[in-house]
């Protein structure tokens, strides 16, 4: 394998709330209280630092690496206060693969607010301007739904699954392999330039759409009787689109109203092509605005509940919690085999 024979600059990087800048030694006792949370690194490859000496290799790490020009280690900041929010990396660059990987570590404070998916957005931006990169890979725990959330906005694609192929303190664990190619980027920013013009509307029954995109994700759905009901369904309820410039339907949302207080998400379908790029954004925020026109007081979802192992569904609650769902209440509505999370978010 060729290593790389010049240094890689230390950039200082902008975006709308935080600023990624090189290490500095003040930032020492920031980034050991990081490395010392036990809830921070639950799902990390090392076990929580427990000494302070730990601190100075990290620096010299980030020293060599740079030196090296295998890649670099940034510290993320918020802007506005210039609060330290963790850190991100670009490593292991390989001009001869042209590939490289990422990473990131941030404050259990900062958790659920973007900041990861914005910064790492900066870092890869910097990465694919500054060298010839073609292939970046990133791991995740299989039990971390929040960072395979992450690099899946970015436009990472899970290619597979390393099995045990972590041991933490006794703990052994699978990991989530994601690959994100340059022409993977590129699309994706085309895609958020047609992010900003994505619109839901109301639309006419469109149940042949439907029956295509559920072949798109059989993941999610793949028991064929239970898609007869949905395509079923699809042919007489409330139903809401976003179609792109030809007018091909990129996704689907069917809604129920038992009540004039309360819609019910009966069904949310996005095309597997475009994930990410905020087709399911648009379809609940028209849908939203059109229940509050009508004096609706709640928005209701169903989904598969938390005690059932699926990671699929996982990464769907996660998609309604940031929407501002609650889970309500987890029932056997759909057998004991299916659980039921039941969410609402009020209006």
């Amino acid at each position: 394998m060729t290593k790389p024979v010049s240094a890689l600059p230390v950039p200082t990087l902008q975006t709308a709330r935080l600023r990624l800048r090189g290490f500095a030694e003040s930032d020492g006792s920031n980034l050991y209280a990081l490395q010392s949370n036990a809830k921070v690194l639950r799902y990390w490859d090392s076990p929580p630092w427990s000494d302070q000496s730990s601190i100075a290799r990290f620096m010299e790490g980030n020293a060599r690496m740079a030196d090296e020009g295998t890649g670099t280690r940034l510290v993320i900041e918020r802007q506005s206060d210039s609060a330290f929010l963790g850190w991100c990396t670009f490593n292991s660059w390989n001009p001869e693969f042209r590939s490289a990987s990422v990473g990131y570590c941030l404050s259990e404070a900062s958790w659920g607010r973007g900041y990861a998916t914005e910064a790492v957005e900066a870092l890869l931006g910097w990465a694919y301007q500054t060298v010839d990169l073609n292939r970046v890979q990133a791991e995740a725990d299989t039990r971390n739904i929040a960072s395979a959330r992450v690099l899946e906005k970015l436009g990472f694609r899970l290619e597979g699954t390393l099995r045990q192929d972590c041991t933490v303190n006794g703990d052994t664990s699978d990991s989530w392999v994601y690959g994100l190619l340059r022409q993977d980027w590129e699309e994706r920013l085309d895609y958020q330039g047609a992010k900003k013009a994505r619109i839901a509307r109301l639309d006419e029954p469109v149940p042949k759409d439907v029956e295509r995109l559920l072949a798109t994700v059989p993941e999610w759905f793949g028991q064929p009787e239970t898609n007869k009901e949905y395509i079923e369904a699809a042919q007489a309820k409330e139903t809401w689109t976003v179609r792109d410039e030809s007018g091909a339907v990129l996704g689907v949302t069917l809604v129920d109203r038992h009540f004039r207080h309360v819609a019910e998400i009966h069904l949310m379908l996005v095309d597997r092509q475009a994930h990410g790029t905020g087709v399911g954004t648009a379809m609940m925020t028209a849908i939203e605005a059109d229940a509050r026109a009508r004096g609706a007081r709640l928005l209701e979802v169903k989904t598969l509940g938390p005690s059932h192992p699926d990671a699929g569904y996982a990464r769907t609650r996660h998609f309604y919690e940031g929407c501002g769902f609650l889970a309500l209440e987890e029932t056997d509505l759909w057998g004991p085999e299916t659980p039921c999370l039941i969410m609402v978010k009020p209006l």
